[in-house]
Formats: C-alpha cells, sequence, structure tokens
C-alpha cells in the first residue's frame, strides 16, 4: 500500500511540472535522441541548454523509476501471494526432547541424542505434505536449536508452526527419521494483522494451553 501511494504522488508531482513547464507531451514519450533530431527543436538549440530540457531528462529518469518500482512491488507481491499477510505472528512453540531417564536427547554430547541434521518439518496445506524450506530465512527449516541459557539449563527445539493454511487448526509434521514422525496440531486465532497460537496438541494429546498454561509456549516432548 505505501508502495502504491508513493507511486501515485510522483505521477502527481510529474503531472503538476507539465502543467506549468507546459512542455510537449511528445517530449515526455520519445528518447532523448529523437526529441534531439526533432525538426521543431533542431532550431532552438538554446531551449535544450535551459531548464526545460533538464526537466525532459529528470521526467523520463522518474517515468522509468515509479515504472520498475511498481514491476518490482507487483512482483513481490506475485511471489509471496502463499505468505500470511499479518505483521503480528506468534507461533513458535519450544521444548525439551528427553528420553524416560531424563536424559537430553538434543545434547550432542550425549551419545544418544538425536541427530537433528536429519530432521525435516513438513506442513499440511490443502491435504498434502509440504516440507517447509525457505532458504532466505533465520530457521530456513522450520526450527532451530538453543543451548542452555538462563531459566533453561537444557537444550531446546524451537518449532514454528503451520500457519499458512486457511483453517484455524492447522497441522505441523516433526519427522525425526523415517520411521519416527510427531504430530503437532495448533489453534489458532487469526486477526487482520495478526495470527497468535492457543493451544497445541503433539499426537492428538494436549501439551499446551494459553489459558492453563499462561503466555510461554513450553513443555517437555519424552521419546
Amino acid at each position: 500500500m505505501q508502495t502504491i501511494k508513493v507511486c501515485a504522488f510522483l505521477l502527481f508531482y510529474l503531472q503538476t511540472e507539465n502543467k506549468y513547464l507546459q512542455i510537449p507531451y511528445y517530449a515526455y514519450t520519445q528518447p532523448l535522441a529523437a526529441i534531439w533530431s526533432d525538426k521543431n527543436f533542431k532550431n532552438y538549440e538554446t531551449v535544450f541548454r535551459s531548464q526545460i530540457f533538464f526537466n525532459i531528462f529528470k521526467f523520463n529518469i522518474m517515468r522509468n523509476f515509479i515504472l520498475l518500482l511498481m514491476i518490482s512491488f507487483f512482483s513481490c507481491n506475485s511471489n509471496d501471494e502463499n505468505q500470511p499477510s499479518a505483521t503480528n505472528i506468534d507461533a513458535v512453540v519450544r521444548f525439551y526432547v528427553l528420553n524416560n531417564q531424563g536424559d537430553d536427547l538434543l545434547n550432542p554430547n550425549n551419545q544418544n541424542s538425536i541427530d537433528t541434521d536429519n530432521l525435516k518439518i513438513y506442513e499440511i496445506i490443502n491435504g498434502e505434505e509440504v516440507e517447509v524450506n525457505n532458504p532466505n530465512m533465520d530457521a530456513p527449516k522450520g526450527f532451530w536449536i538453543s543451548p542452555p541459557e538462563g531459566k533453561f539449563d537444557k537444550y531446546r527445539l524451537s518449532l514454528t508452526l503451520n500457519i499458512l493454511e486457511d483453517s484455524n487448526t492447522t497441522i505441523t509434521l516433526l519427522k525425526w527419521s523415517e520411521s519416527d514422525l510427531d504430530s503437532f496440531k495448533a489453534e489458532l486465532e487469526k486477526g487482520e494483522d495478526y495470527i497468535i497460537c492457543k493451544k497445541i496438541w503433539v499426537n492428538d494429546i494436549k501439551v499446551w494451553d494459553m489459558i492453563e498454561d499462561g503466555d510461554e509456549r513450553f513443555f517437555i516432548l519424552q521419546k
């Protein structure tokens, strides 16, 4: 929307310039070389040395700039048509991954730790599994591992939940390996400019509820 406003302002400005300078319309629509060779200008070399010639040159530059700006704007909209338009997105869940003995399976120093390099995230969109792969994002695969810090005394996994599905209930699949998979179901609240996760189920077992557990979206996953 801001881009459209800028383009509209520039077009209005150029129209105003044209009104007061009284520059012939064809001068705006022809390349500078064509203007120079036009018979109407051949006998008026001083005109081209004046402010009018400068403004014709400036007009052409600004016209091309506006066209490039609009092309870039609509191109970005086309590439991001599957991305949410909300400005406030809060749909990341964090959790420990422990075994029955309480060992931290995300700690690479543990002999029985999970190899997170093989971990893949899939989102169910229109009934199909779509692997998360966003090279330009901070977490291209849809998750990241954080070491112990502050009140968190173990490694924790942060997972970005599916927000692309039109439904307010979405599914995110976390595949540890070809034979080990966990299903994350999220209940989302969607507004005009926000998406917020309200509840989470893992393998159909509720593990977090904003009303019952508070705002901190965190739990322990037993493996």
